[in-house]
């Protein structure tokens, strides 16, 4: 019998083909569920969760997922694993992944079940242990783990998940993931299983809010419309930001892992459409964007016009800036150098770190800094919050600095710095495709037409700058993908760069399609 000192391995139980080493990705697990990730891949990776939490030490570890079909199901394997692997387990429920990282902090380890930002039929797991999250070789630790063992995958145990509480088929039908009436019969209690683990559940959604409101400063009402793109967000959002007096407008507040109404993700143009038209047609003073489960924002004027995340970072570090003179602050490769000179210009500092929300995290720590970025919508505060991406809290932040400016929301963002620059601009590839291509890239980046004069950074993908502007080539963490973005002083500028980069482009490989 497994005891919480021995948990041996789950019985092998081999797939043709092995394990499906692209779900395995630079910080979380994520693919298309439930092939490649299936319930049998989750209950394996649970039980390797589990021990390498007992390795540092953890009894316990927080789950969480978000408003996707396939959530109940991973949920089930999840739990079995986790317990199987000689770790009691302590159930969230439905929630954003900031809320279940806020739990997270007391137990000091959680995992999400979520598929973030990407279209439906993706999920996947962000993991946290002892705090700190698991991305590159701890991930692949993981999945090495299981390799050792000489098995991809384990039956789900009979009966589903530990305690009865699984979804049916019929129960998980359109428009939710099928758990009402568990959703309903929550509570904090738990139940003793054998070997000396258990599984308890607790909703820390309450904690959560009171936490945020203890902190945050009110001004002035301001009419806001919130668009939770029918994710995880929107029976909180709209919540928290009423009872800081706002008046809030919901656009796709229903969860519907579906995503009818548009695609989950805030780094995209197409998820802001129709919140810009509601803001403009209710003549709200701001329009706030959420992704899928939570850790992205967006944000749009009061003229409809989209913010990006490397401009307001800007309000916020102005306002740091005023309480901690010298802060440091981190943002990703993506971001506009406007940024940095803003910073500077008022005695702050920034670090560039790598595209990913773990990296970024952990350069939020080694440097001390007091806030994080990324161009995505990410945003960590050390200052005045405990330092993961937090959307939800970065939104009231966002709107306490608004709400105190004698200006309009939209005069205010209208001010700050701005260059010419795409969005962010894909180019979809073959599994394993985007990594070879790059190799490829980085040996002809430095000779090639148009580059010749260019300062190469090469932290993440090839960020070459310009005396007039500058342009991004990288490989995507979360898909099979190219990404590029490029920001320019005149239009004349930015047509020049983006005909080099295109030329690039297209004498490595003749067949892309690359849309600048």
């Amino acid at each position: 019998m497994p005891t919480p000192q021995t948990p041996p391995a789950p019985a092998s139980d081999p797939r043709e083909g092995g394990i499906p080493t692209e779900v395995f990705r630079a910080y979380d697990i994520r693919g298309i569920a439930p092939d490649p990730l299936s319930p049998e891949l989750v209950h394996a990776v649970g039980w390797s969760i589990a021990r390498e939490a007992r390795e540092l030490g953890e009894a316990r570890v927080a789950i969480g997922r978000d408003g996707r079909l396939t959530g109940p199901r991973l949920r089930d394997a999840l739990a079995g694993g986790l317990l199987a692997g000689g770790v009691s387990v302590v159930d969230m429920g439905q929630l954003p992944t900031p809320i279940l990282y806020f739990a997270a902090r007391e137990l000091g380890s959680g995992v999400m079940i979520t598929g973030s930002h990407n279209p439906p039929d993706y999920n996947g797991l962000k993991i946290t242990l002892a705090g700190e999250t698991l991305f590159g070789a701890r991930i692949r630790k993981l999945r090495e783990r299981l390799e050792a063992h000489g098995w991809p995958g384990v039956p789900l145990p009979s009966g589903g998940f530990p305690g009865g509480a699984r979804a049916s088929p019929e129960t998980a039908g359109e428009g939710g993931d099928g758990d009402e009436d568990e959703e309903e019969s929550r509570n904090d209690g738990g139940s003793a299983l054998r070997g000396g683990v258990s599984l308890a559940s607790h909703d820390p959604r309450e904690d959560y809010v009171r936490d945020v409101i203890g902190r945050i400063s009110r001004g002035r009402r301001l009419r806001v419309a919130v668009d939770a793109g029918n994710g995880i967000t929107g029976p909180i959002a709209p919540r928290l930001l009423r009872s800081l007096g706002h008046d809030v407008i919901e656009l796709h507040c229903e969860v519907d892992g579906r995503f009818p109404n548009h695609p989950p993700d805030t780094s995209v143009a197409a998820c802001y459409a129709d919140l810009a038209a509601a803001v403009v047609e209710e003549r709200a003073d701001l329009g706030l964007a959420f992704d899928g489960d939570g850790d992205r924002l967006g944000v749009v004027d009061g003229r409809g016009e989209i913010i990006w995340p490397d401009r307001f970072m800007m309000l916020y570090a102005e306002e740091i800036l005023t309480r901690r003179p010298g802060a440091v602050f981190v943002h990703d490769v993506k971001c506009t150098r406007h940024l940095g000179e803003f910073i500077a210009a008022r005695g702050g500092r920034t670090v560039m770190g790598r595209t990913g929300h773990s990296y970024i995290k952990k350069l939020l720590k080694d440097a001390g800094a007091a806030l994080a970025g990324e161009m995505s919508g990410h945003l960590f505060f050390s200052d005045r919050w405990y330092g993961f991406d937090d959307a939800l809290y970065a939104a009231v932040r966002l709107l306490e600095i608004l709400a105190a400016s004698p200006e309009s929301p939209t005069e205010r963002l209208a001010a700050l710095p701005k260059g010419i620059s795409t969005p962010e601009v894909r180019i979809e590839m073959r599994e394993g495709e985007p990594e070879q291509f790059m190799e490829r890239l980085l040996d002809a980046l430095p000779g090639a037409p148009g580059f010749a004069g260019a300062r190469l950074d090469t932290l993440d993908g090839a960020r070459a700058e310009f005396a007039d502007g500058w342009a991004l080539i990288r490989t995507s963490n979360t898909s099979p993908s190219l990404t590029l973005r490029l920001e320019a002083d005149s239009e004349a500028a930015l047509e020049r760069i983006a005909g080099d980069v295109r030329g690039l482009l297209l004498r490595l490989n003749p067949d892309l399609e690359v849309p600048l």
